[in-house]
């Protein structure tokens, strides 16, 4: 909502909208399930996603594949991805390249 704030405020007379089909503490593969039905099926012309920290529990592999196949979808509709920067685990110093975050 932040971001749209910002597009309208910049561009008073575009049209824009934004639609959240977010579930708080949902990880990519749920995510990745009902991805076709609750956000491909609004046709978006852009699309942010971010899961980073509930992914934790997936493992690389897992979360890699359920971003990728997200990812593709979109892209084959031809919507722009947007992947955002996660938001950091204020457990550890991200700024470690020793540190691997808790699951």
């Amino acid at each position: 909502h932040l971001l749209l704030k910002a597009v309208k405020e910049k561009y008073p007379c575009a049209v824009a909208n934004a639609i959240v089909t977010a579930i708080g503490g949902e990880d990519s593969q749920k995510g990745a399930e009902r991805f076709e039905r609750d956000v491909l099926i609004h046709r978006p012309d852009v699309l942010f996603t971010d899961y980073a920290l509930n992914d934790q529990r997936l493992g690389l592999p897992a979360a890699r594949e359920a971003w990728s196949r997200k990812i593709e979808a979109a892209l084959h509709l031809n919507i722009k991805v947007i992947l955002l920067t996660a938001t950091p685990d204020q457990r550890v110093n991200i700024s470690d390249p020793n540190t691997t975050l808790p699951s």
